[in-house]
């Protein structure tokens, strides 16, 4: 990498979700000794949540599995493709008898299992909800479960992992998470982020992937690092940007963003629709319902006022009265 800076570098799209972060991420070898004590200490079943692409931390969970004389018992099917890979490239080092089917758990007490629950983002904690709730397809949690956050957070997700935690304490789990020092980011922190501008010395810098205070904070460790303002670019989503003339601009936009479904079917809910769903679900609703008579199209029943989001009806009955009443004078004056 060292040697493509040298080369000279365009312009740099950095990972920003520890830009707020300073000094270093700790090393993966700060967690091998957490994990040993926790796994030493439990005495139930222990239920680790972690990503399928984070190989180092699932290789510690087996090791410390098998230093303890655990099977594990794999829940998702995400880490059964990566762990194939693994072993194929020599990525990963796990005895095949160390690995029993989540169907074989009952024929091994609780203190002699560990059941890993993978996935990509926040699949993990979702499926420790789902076991919390006793919902999930495979493993529910059982009472003196010890459940194992060893999936490093998401920014932003702080309230979803709360939650989680504490239905999995109502559950009747034990909880271990990233306080007692089993979880490390897998996302550089500042003294990284400026060694990779440093060693990159980007003509212009983008940063990439965070809340946008992480991509301020991104930019302001760039300028410290010798970028000029006018040659970082913070983008926001569809944004087309252009590099030409010895400058960076965004020139247009794109439509990016989520893919909206509708029932069963994806893409097939007109942009009408969209837009009126959307302004729907920002603002609040009143709706007038007015009966007319076809003959002489006066009023032939009080109207009716429809209220979503607007007031509690039972609390402003005076008002509900006074707006039936003005509808009636609106519709008389303008028959």
């Amino acid at each position: 990498m060292a040697a493509i800076g040298v080369k000279g570098v365009l312009c740099l799209l950095s990972d920003s979700t520890e830009a707020e972060s300073p000094g270093y991420t700790p090393s993966e070898s700060t967690v091998a000794a957490e994990l040993s004590n926790v796994f030493y200490n439990a005495h139930g079943r222990i239920i680790a949540a972690c990503f399928a692409s984070d190989l180092n931390r699932i290789q510690h969970l087996f090791d410390s599995a098998a230093a303890n004389g655990r099977k594990v018992a794999v829940a998702g099917k995400s880490l059964k493709r990566v762990y194939g890979i693994a072993l194929q490239l020599g990525c990963l080092q796990v005895e095949e008898d160390l690995i029993i089917s989540v169907n074989d758990l009952k024929n091994h007490e609780d203190d002699q299992v560990v059941i890993l629950t993978t996935g990509s983002q926040g699949e993990p904690i979702e499926a420790l909800q789902k076991m919390a709730k006793q919902v999930h397809p495979q493993v529910n949690i059982q009472r003196g479960d010890t459940v194992l956050f060893a999936a490093s957070p998401l920014r932003g997700s702080e309230v979803f992992i709360y939650k989680t935690m504490d239905m999995l304490y109502r559950a009747g789990a034990n909880v271990v998470s990233s306080k007692k020092g089993v979880q490390v980011s897998s996302h550089g922190r500042q003294k990284e982020l400026k060694f990779m501008i440093n060693l990159m010395n980007p003509k212009f810098f983008i940063p990439v992937h965070g809340e946008y205070k992480m991509l301020k904070a991104h930019k302001r460790l760039a300028q410290t690092c010798g970028i000029s303002e006018e040659n970082i670019f913070i983008p926001d989503r569809g944004d087309v940007i252009d590099i030409s003339g010895g400058k960076l601009k965004s020139t247009e936009k794109v439509q990016a963003g989520n893919t909206l479904i509708d029932g069963n079917g994806v893409g097939d809910v007109g942009n009408i629709v969209l837009r009126d769903r959307r302004l729907l679900s920002q603002d609040d609703v009143l709706i007038v319902v007015v009966t007319l008579n076809k003959a002489d199209r006066k009023i032939a029943a009080s109207p009716e006022i429809i209220s979503r989001g607007f007031v509690y009806v039972r609390e402003s009955e005076k008002l509900m009265a006074e707006s039936s009443t003005l509808v009636k004078e609106t519709v008389e004056r303008n028959k």
